[in-house]
């Protein structure tokens, strides 16, 4: 998955918000664990002050404007990889919660700046970045400069050439 990062404007969340804005987007309810989302929002709802929306039945760019906007953005907790919406939520700045199978993990780079919870563990994740808005800022910084550099088509692009080079040479052997 490649885009242009600078489409993107970055919003960091403001560490000293008393009441931050959770977003999720169920465009796919079952696959993306919204049930498992409700039931983390529920359970924290009576612990900690923070508001929770859900990005559905809105057209695309309103429902970046409530990305742009949120302090968390909870992707899916079912297929175990992070989908496009987090990648754009990264780029917007925002601190991204998200499953990470096992077998992916090490896939990823070493500063990988998702945070993995799994549908057992969300609510206590989310409870720690709702608490902490100094972590909520770095953790939306290191999203956007991840996304820059593994995502923005401009700064790959050369990779993406010598791969395809590569595929080409090696299937005319």
């Amino acid at each position: 998955q490649r885009f242009i990062v600078d489409d993107y404007v970055p919003v960091y969340p403001d560490p000293a918000k008393r009441v931050p804005l959770v977003v999720h987007s169920p465009s796919a309810p079952i696959a993306k664990g919204t049930s498992a989302v409700l039931r983390a929002v529920e359970e924290l709802k009576g612990k900690i002050d923070f508001e929770f929306r859900l990005i559905q039945g809105m057209p695309r760019t309103q429902a970046l404007a409530l990305v742009r906007q949120a302090d968390i953005f909870l992707d899916q907790f079912v297929w175990g990889d992070r989908g496009m919406a987090a990648l754009e939520a990264m780029a917007l700045g925002k601190p991204v919660i998200c499953w990470i199978k096992p077998q992916l993990v090490p896939l990823y780079p070493a500063d990988n700046p998702i945070i993995n919870a799994s549908q057992d563990t969300l609510s206590a994740i989310l409870e720690l970045l709702l608490r902490d808005g100094t972590r909520r800022h770095m953790v939306g910084r290191q999203g956007r400069a991840f996304v820059e550099r593994e995502y923005h088509v401009p700064t790959i692009a050369g990779a993406l050439v010598d791969m395809y080079i590569d595929v080409l040479h090696f299937s005319r052997r």
